[in-house]
């Protein structure tokens, strides 16, 4: 038994570690840069940080890229769902339109006391960059979890 862990298990373990190793280390990082040295200066503010993606070669050569949220509001909790002291989360699947636009919204998991509405209305308000292929914008369709805790 032991012979088996050290003659297969172990370098196969290994050359999945390096080989994944060795892919992360060779794709480029797109990574925005600020416009000014204003974020060095300013880095004590609480902000959203920069988002960081990985976009490789490929993609960049044929003009295809993820979609990218830039805003994603947090859902109101209301004051009956606090009362009752309900939690737990709601999933909305989202249609995100090539125009830029929020599509259609259906709730898939939902929660009583006005919840569902709240996150269907804070899934209205998202803000995107449409995912692009070969240069050209596209729908997709995601789904949003909007998680509900008391405390």
């Amino acid at each position: 038994m032991l012979r088996v862990l050290f003659n297969l298990i172990l370098p196969f373990s290994a050359g999945c570690f390096i080989g994944v190793g060795a892919f992360y280390l060779t794709e480029p990082f797109n990574v925005p840069a600020p416009d000014d040295d204003s974020a060095m200066r300013h880095s004590c503010r609480r902000e959203r940080p920069a988002r960081w993606t990985r976009t490789s070669t490929l993609e960049l050569e044929s003009g295809n890229r993820p979609f990218v949220i830039t805003s994603k509001p947090r859902a109101e909790y209301t004051d009956l769902a606090r009362a009752n002291n309900i939690e737990g989360s709601v999933l909305v699947r989202v249609s995100l339109l090539a125009s830029g636009d929020v599509g259609q919204i259906k709730a898939i998991r939902e929660l009583p006391d006005g919840l569902t509405e709240q996150a269907i209305k804070a899934a209205r308000q998202i803000e995107f960059e449409p995912k692009k292929i070969n240069g050209r914008p596209v729908s997709i369709v995601k789904t949003f979890e909007y998680k509900f805790d008391i405390y």
